[in-house]
C-alpha cells in the first residue's frame, strides 16, 4: 500500500501544463505515493509522451486510466479513485 496517490484528472490536456504539473509532483520527497493519470476520452493521446517523461525521472508508480468517451469530471475521478491504494 502507498500512502498517498495523486490523481492528475485530464481532459484535452495541454501537453506542457501537463508535464509541468507532473515536475511538481515528482519534486516530492519523503513521501510514498503513486500517480494514476486518467484521461476522460480527450481526442489526443499524450501518455506515450506522459510515460515517456515519467520513466526518464525514474518514476514508475503510476497508472494510466483512459476513458474511451467523456464520462464528466466527477465520473472520471471516480473511476481513478477505485484504481488508487494509497491511504490518502
Amino acid at each position: 500500500m502507498k500512502d498517498i496517490s495523486v490523481i492528475v484528472l485530464l481532459y484535452k490536456p495541454d501537453l506542457r501544463k501537463t508535464l509541468c504539473t507532473l515536475k511538481s509532483i515528482l519534486t516530492q520527497k519523503n513521501a510514498d505515493y503513486e500517480i494514476l493519470i486518467s484521461d476522460d476520452g480527450s481526442e489526443e493521446d499524450y501518455f506515450p509522451e506522459i510515460e515517456d517523461y515519467l520513466k526518464k525521472n525514474n518514476f514508475s508508480d503510476y497508472s494510466f486510466i483512459k476513458n474511451t468517451e467523456n464520462v464528466g469530471t466527477v465520473k472520471n475521478c471516480l473511476g481513478a479513485l477505485k484504481k488508487a491504494i494509497g491511504k490518502y
